[in-house]
Order: structure tokens, then C-alpha cells, then sequence
């Protein structure tokens, strides 16, 4: 943004006080160079200033006399007051901008790190999600892992009961396994 600078000195005919007003304001004139984002923050300050100089009022009478005495060594002091004044206004003035300055860049710089800071943030709340999606996943995961071992070793263990049984080999004539003896006594003796 371009700076403009208004300086007005407002005078009055022969009156003891001068008021002077020093008035800077942003102007947009001219094209902005510096807009590298859509998203930039815009901050407008204005500095205003004034400055009140009093003078020894005397009679009528001292007045124009000094004035027909004078009139050129008045003038010329009096310019070189205002000369003076203006310059004064002006370092203010400049110093007033290289603060405003420093401010505005600090401001940026700040402003840049805030929304690294916000998306670093959004980043993690996404990376927090995204983990614990995760850990359930790996939870849901676990227990049917613990199931799937449980049924295993159900299956095991009936597989080897079927496995004892054949390898065992028996025929399907072998009772010994109920309580069958294999001499049977009788009670008939004829």
C-alpha cells in the first residue's frame, strides 16, 4: 500500500495561535506489489498529530510597531519557525512510520505463523483420528484373533481324540472299550 501524506497548515489573520495538523492516512492509489495470497489480513492506521504554537500577545500599539520596525525580520522568523516546525512534524512523522512499519512486518510474520500453527493443529486433529480408527481397528482385529484361537483349539482338541481313535485301529468288533470281557462264564454245567 502506498502512503500519502496531507500536511495542512491552517493559519488565521493576525491571531495569537497557529494550530498545524499533520494528517497521514493509507492511500490505494497505487497497485499493491506485495499480494502473494488471497487470504492476507489487511490493517489501516491512520496517524494524526497537531501542534499548537502559542505566541506573546502584547498591545495594538507594540504590534505594529514591531511590524513597521520589521516586517521582513518577522516574516523571515516566522518561517523559519514554521520550517522548523515542519520538520520537526516530519521526523515524527518518519519515525512514526518506521515504527508502523516494523509493526505491519511483525504483523505478517505473526499472521503467517498463526496459520502454520492452525494448520499444523488441523494436521494432528486429522493424524488423532486417523489413530484411533487405528486402535480400534487393531482391537476389533485382536479379538478375532483370540477367537479364531479359541475355535483352533477346539477343533485341535477334537482332532485328536479322532486321531487316538485312529490310530488306535480298532475293528468295529472290538468291544473292550465298553466293559466287555472276552470269556464269558456260563452257568449252565450239563
Amino acid at each position: 500500500m502506498a502512503l500519502g501524506i496531507l500536511l495542512r497548515t491552517v493559519r488565521t489573520k493576525r491571531k495569537p495561535r497557529e494550530a498545524r495538523f499533520l494528517t497521514v492516512t493509507w492511500s490505494d492509489s497505487e497497485v499493491e506489489e506485495e499480494s502473494d495470497s488471497g487470504d492476507e489480513i489487511e490493517n489501516y492506521t491512520a496517524f494524526m498529530t497537531s501542534a499548537v504554537e502559542t505566541t506573546k500577545t502584547s498591545s495594538k500599539a507594540s504590534d505594529t510597531e514591531k511590524s513597521d520596525e520589521s516586517d521582513g525580520v518577522v516574516g523571515s522568523v516566522e518561517e523559519e519557525s514554521d520550517d522548523e516546525d515542519i520538520s520537526e512534524l516530519q521526523q515524527a512523522y518518519n519515525q512514526l512510520y518506521k515504527e508502523s512499519y516494523k509493526l505491519a512486518n511483525t504483523n505478517v510474520k505473526l499472521s503467517k505463523r498463526l496459520k502454520e500453527a492452525l494448520e499444523e493443529v488441523d494436521f494432528f486433529k486429522k493424524e488423532r483420528g486417523l489413530k484411533k480408527a487405528l486402535e480400534d481397528k487393531v482391537q476389533k482385529l485382536e479379538t478375532e484373533l483370540a477367537n479364531g484361537h479359541l475355535s483352533f483349539k477346539k477343533f485341535d482338541a477334537g482332532s485328536r481324540k479322532i486321531d487316538e481313535i485312529w490310530n488306535a485301529q480298532r475293528t468295529s468288533f472290538d468291544m473292550t472299550g465298553i466293559g466287555y470281557k472276552e470269556k464269558a462264564t456260563t452257568s449252565f454245567n450239563n
